[in-house]
């Protein structure tokens, strides 16, 4: 399983989570208290007013922060994804021979430079 598989799948799981806290509020909940009260401290004997206060809260951040989570892994997953076809890329692009032999003479490595005549220093020009 290659990086973006994981990466993949921790999104699918954060989006599967999502859905499920939504389907748990819908259907029961008994199940978003007790996760309120064991990750937000939420305390069910204060005054009901109070409660649903902190429930809401509760709710409603914990839902941005999956959601925040999700756009971030979702963000890593696009960065990591362009860069292995950047490489992917790169990796193709060159055009590599594993030849034993030297393919090329000196003619081709080195640049011949006309060494008789100096070049002309002799003026300035500005523009």
């Amino acid at each position: 399983m290659g990086r973006n598989s994981l990466q993949a799948l921790s999104l699918i799981i954060t989006a599967l989570s999502l859905f499920i806290f939504i389907i748990a509020i819908a259907v029961d909940s008994t199940t978003v208290v007790s996760l309120a009260e064991d990750f937000w401290s939420v305390d069910p004997r204060v005054s009901q007013e109070q409660f649903n206060r902190d429930m809401t809260t509760f709710t409603v951040l914990f839902i941005i922060f999956i959601c925040i989570s999700g756009f971030v892994q979702a963000y890593f997953l696009e960065i990591v994804y362009s860069f292995y076809h950047f490489l992917k890329d790169r990796e193709t692009s060159f055009n590599f021979t594993f030849d034993a032999t030297v393919s090329y003479g000196a003619s081709d490595v080195f640049a011949t430079v006309d060494t008789t005549t100096p070049p002309a220093y002799d003026h300035l020009e500005f523009k």
